[in-house]
């Protein structure tokens, strides 16, 4: 391969990599969802699953995510993170629903399985709880179904940037081209 070549690919690599981003899924939790959680949490199958020398000391709803924090006898020891499932193929990840990814974080590093498998199950009990209606675009404030594109600035100032990349990887490409054939 060569130089031009190289530096072709690699600058269509960024590109590439500025139009993934570009209409990324910004989705929000809606108003609903905490009482939605609230609800679950006392639901007594849903405390039988905290898994045994556990228990569940917060159930945090974020903007766009939720979090199960569980404490065990010597304080804070596992946190499962339900984030919006990612468009594509996203990080590693313990679980995922219909509509969450489920990341854990085992704050200490002594988590078993049967109590990792239970905390993801009450993370499942988690996603299904939370009705699509409940999922909106962060854009504006505006409730209905979330955007997929870019704030139109950022948007059109992206777009024009990879179209110039794009450009100039051409012409690094024909003036490696021409000077190749004049060398022959």
């Amino acid at each position: 391969m060569s130089r031009a070549s190289a530096r072709i690919a690699a600058l269509l690599l960024v590109a590439a990599s500025g139009c993934a981003g570009a209409g990324e899924r910004r989705v929000c939790l809606g108003a609903g969802v905490g009482e939605i959680l609230e609800k679950l949490a006392k639901d007594p199958a849903f405390e039988a699953a905290v898994p045994s020398g556990y228990r569940l000391a917060r159930l945090d709803v974020e903007r766009d995510h939720v979090e199960l924090a569980y404490d065990d006898e010597a304080g804070p020891a596992v946190t499962v993170t339900l984030r919006v499932a990612a468009a594509g193929p996203e990080g590693a990840r313990d679980g995922n629903g219909s509509r969450f990814d489920h990341h854990l974080e085992d704050l200490r590093g002594g988590l078993v399985e049967g109590s990792r498998l239970a905390m993801l199950g009450a993370a499942m009990a988690v996603d299904r709880a939370i009705p699509e209606r409940e999922l909106q675009s962060c854009g504006g404030g505006r409730p209905g179904p979330p955007e997929t594109r870019a704030p139109g600035v950022f948007g059109l100032s992206m777009g024009l940037l990879q179209v110039a990349i794009i450009l100039a990887a051409l012409a690094v490409v024909l003036t490696g081209r021409r000077r190749s054939s004049r060398a022959r």
